[in-house]
């Protein structure tokens, strides 16, 4: 097994850097599905909206995906942060900022 150091300094240092865009996590509102695209989409599209500096609290919503909306080819998108005061399991866990 090999064995791996981690750097501490290093890790302090990469959580002050800029959040990569190409983290945020883009899911189907539909159907829950994540979507996976190419490298930079997110940011292109984030940028053309002009929208910055966003941390890991965000996620893309997508209207649909094309395994549950077949034939649909283009999708309305949403910048959401999950609710911190949803108080049960059927309450909405999202809100749009």
């Amino acid at each position: 097994m090999k064995k791996i150091t981690i750097d501490a300094h290093r890790i302090q240092s990469m959580s002050k850097d800029k959040f990569d865009p190409e983290l945020l996590y883009v899911e189907c509102y539909k159907c829950g599905r994540p979507l996976l695209w190419e490298h930079g989409t997110t940011t292109y599209l984030l940028e053309n909206a002009g929208i910055s500096d966003l941390g890991t609290e965000w996620l893309l919503l997508s209207s649909g995906c094309p395994l549950c909306s077949p034939g649909q080819h283009e999708f309305t998108l949403t910048l959401a942060k999950p609710s911190t005061n949803a108080q049960n399991s059927n309450s909405n866990y999202l809100r749009d900022n």
